[in-house]
């Protein structure tokens, strides 16, 4: 079929982006540049060129980690674009580090609802 037009393409992008809770406009951008680049690289160029403050960075890794938990099987491109974010810039670790905290203590709180359940 022929290729979208960067604008037709954006559209679905945008679109996407709010059904999948997307709801800031930072978050949409940032999701429209992950699911929108060519690759890990092209996406991390954009990343950049997004000119996020400091406290935004932890909105990218909530995008990737929100995206990648998606996901029907295992996606690389997640954490290679996670790694790379990681290796060039401190403030990426310890928001991913942050981010994995708040999942591991939501685990107690699965496991009771595992509970009541059975």
């Amino acid at each position: 079929h022929p290729k979208k037009s960067s604008k037709e393409e954006g559209v679905d992008l945008m679109s996407l982006a709010r059904s999948q809770r997307m709801n800031t406009d930072v978050r949409r951008s940032i999701f429209c540049v992950i699911m929108g680049a060519e690759d890990y690289m092209d996406a991390y160029e954009k990343i950049n060129k997004l000119s996020l403050s400091g406290g935004q960075n932890k909105e990218v890794v909530r995008v990737i980690m929100e995206c990648a938990g998606q996901e029907k099987v295992y996606n690389p491109y997640y954490s290679v674009l996670a790694v790379k974010l990681t290796q060039e810039e401190r403030d990426y670790r310890f928001s991913f580090q942050l981010a994995y905290w708040d999942i591991f203590k939501a685990f107690p709180e699965y496991s009771r609802t595992l509970d009541r359940d059975s």
